[in-house]
């Protein structure tokens, strides 16, 4: 009876590991790391290491945030197949995004899994710094040069 229990909970566990391994998508993020702070308007490479020798492509990124427990969804960073083996994924951080210490990056592939970053922050641009807005209007004609008016004049006299 001992070794049926045991042989049950075995199997039971050797199911669950493989459930486990299946539902993500087969990389372990590098980078961000607890602790890693991105800059809006900041150009930041998101790499990971090769975990399930199986995995082929991540089909999306997204930029959650929020409790672990149920993440919100902020944007998709990238939806373009990308090869797990490549390792990184470069990103310009958009400037409209807030500061806030619970950002977190999902990797997904075309079987549905996916693997989770780390918590990080990102720091939002300080008011004041943002790239100026172009104005639609159409530019001032420039003033004449100093010597070229005055040439103007002496003829005209």
């Amino acid at each position: 009876m001992k070794f049926s229990a045991a042989f049950v909970a075995f199997v039971a566990g050797a199911v669950s590991f493989v459930n486990a391994q299946q539902s993500d998508a087969g990389i372990f993020f590098t980078h961000p790391v607890l602790g890693s702070n991105f800059a809006a308007n900041t150009a930041q490479n998101i790499t990971w290491t090769v975990i399930n020798p199986a995995a082929t492509n991540i089909t999306n990124i997204e930029l959650r945030k929020g409790n672990a427990e149920n993440l919100d969804f902020v944007q998709n960073i990238s939806n373009e197949e990308i090869p797990v083996s490549r390792g990184f994924y470069q990103w310009v951080v958009p400037q409209n995004l807030t500061t806030d210490t619970s950002y977190a990056i999902i990797a997904k592939n075309q079987q549905g899994g996916a693997t989770y970053s780390a918590y990080f922050t990102i720091l939002a641009t300080p008011p004041g710094l943002n790239p100026p807005v172009s104005d639609p209007s159409p530019a001032p004609a420039p003033a004449p040069a100093p010597a070229a008016a005055a040439s103007s004049a002496a003829s005209s006299a």
